[in-house]
């Protein structure tokens, strides 16, 4: 038998739904962008001690150690601090100051008074929301540090958005995130979708404006044969 839900549970569901793709979204996102900084890096890691088989060990600092694997995934969470709420976008959250707060601070600068109810030092403070969402994504880190891991080690090759998120850590129901990242659409298909929805809307556009221009000639010849023939008439 299936539960049939009020609108408003309904309506709460979706926006917990929304909320576990984006967060895990941001999480691989994070993880990726860190792990190429450390492809590039030339720098290993010192291990000392008093045995001298050991003295003045040499680690890699790269891609493949798992000290800096550590240090990623920990330090991926914390970035999700430096989101903020972008209303305008169809990606609720991005980093960096949204284009209201830019415009409530220029209008400031400018002699303006804004009034937000909180002092001005806080107008861009983490968001209750982000906060949250940066306790989610430690939660998710630690459920699925195992297949972190594994990605990390062997399948960075693979974009972790849908090795995680896709494949292991969301039902079917919470990928609609995943489609899009920022306001650039990130499936492909939906991209031909919208290539042939426009090339559609022009053809319509050209078919109007030709019809438009053979019912204006029509008018015309109409007209010119109606005065040719009150002139006729005349004669």
């Amino acid at each position: 038998n299936s539960i049939t839900y009020p609108n408003e549970m309904k309506d709460a569901l979706k926006l917990i739904s929304i909320y576990c793709c984006l967060v895990c979204k941001y999480l691989a996102k994070e993880i990726e962008v860190e792990t190429k900084k450390t492809s590039i890096s030339k720098d290993v890691l010192h291990t000392g001690g008093f045995d001298t088989e050991f003295r003045n060990r040499k680690i890699p600092y790269q891609t493949s150690s798992e000290v800096r694997f550590i240090e990623i995934v920990d330090g991926a969470c914390e970035n999700i601090l430096k989101y903020r709420v972008h209303a305008d976008k169809k990606e609720r959250y991005l980093k960096g100051t949204s284009t209201t707060m830019n415009t409530l601070f220029g209008l400031k600068r400018r002699g303006v008074k804004v009034e937000l109810g909180v002092p001005d030092e806080m107008w861009d403070d983490i968001p209750a929301e982000v906060s949250k969402m940066k306790r989610k994504c430690d939660a998710l880190r630690e459920e699925f540090e195992d297949e972190l891991m594994e990605w990390y080690l062997h399948y960075q090759n693979e974009d972790l958005m849908e090795w995680l998120c896709r494949m292991r850590a969301l039902p079917p129901d919470q990928h609609d995130c995943l489609t899009y990242w920022g306001d650039t659409p990130v499936d492909k298909e939906d991209e031909g979708k919208e290539e042939d929805s426009s090339k559609d809307e022009e053809k319509e556009k050209d078919s109007d404006k030709g019809e438009s221009m053979k019912s204006d000639k029509d008018d015309h010849e109409g007209e010119s044969k109606g005065e040719d023939k009150d002139k006729h008439e005349e004669l």
